[in-house]
């Protein structure tokens, strides 16, 4: 009825750090004496729960904290209002109260007290570009007087980045081993 969201206190089930699947593709080109290949690695699924995030919004360093700071922000939701026994009832109602952007993330990250654990999950899901290998195989006649029936020269590039994550400030991969104040979703 404030315009703000109702927070339930407690510990409640927000995700499901397992993916539905994960896999890789490996490919290789060659061309007379060159080759190329690259790796690619696929997680599709998995929440990870960024407690990093929860501190960025704590401080309002995160561009997700600008909306309403111009100006007034309005909450998606309904409208509940508490009824005589205490408990919330909806209205029905599309909530239209503007509030102070201060005031919502107030609410929803209350600093040490915890936070909406929902506002900070991120889809574990990435493609990654794994290896990419450029070869150079040396010719035979440069090996007639070596002991070597065949050599080549690798340029070799390894985890080089992602192609796609949906992960906000880090690395998908980062939260399976909990640094960076991230952890895989319950």
């Amino acid at each position: 009825a404030d315009g703000l969201p109702i927070i339930e206190s407690g510990l409640f089930p927000i995700g499901n750090a397992l993916p539905d699947w994960f896999g890789g593709f490996t490919n290789n080109l060659r061309f007379k004496n060159l080759s190329l290949s690259a790796t690619l690695d696929i997680r599709q699924g998995g929440d990870i729960f960024s407690m990093s995030n929860v501190y960025e919004a704590i401080h309002g360093t995160t561009k997700r904290t600008l909306p309403g700071r111009e100006g007034d922000l309005v909450v998606e939701g309904i409208v509940a209002e508490q009824n005589d026994a205490g408990e919330w009832v909806s209205t029905g109602q599309t909530n239209t109260t503007q509030v102070r952007a201060e005031d919502y993330w107030n609410r929803v990250v209350p600093g040490s007290r915890g936070a909406v654990g929902e506002l900070f999950m991120n889809d574990g899901s990435f493609i990654a570009l794994r290896e990419v290998n450029l070869a150079f195989r040396l010719p035979a006649s440069i090996l007639e007087n070596t002991p070597f029936r065949s050599a080549s020269i690798s340029l070799v590039g390894r985890n080089l980045g992602y192609l796609q994550r949906n992960t906000d400030g880090f690395s998908p991969e980062a939260a399976n081993f909990n640094v960076a104040n991230n952890s895989l979703g319950m």
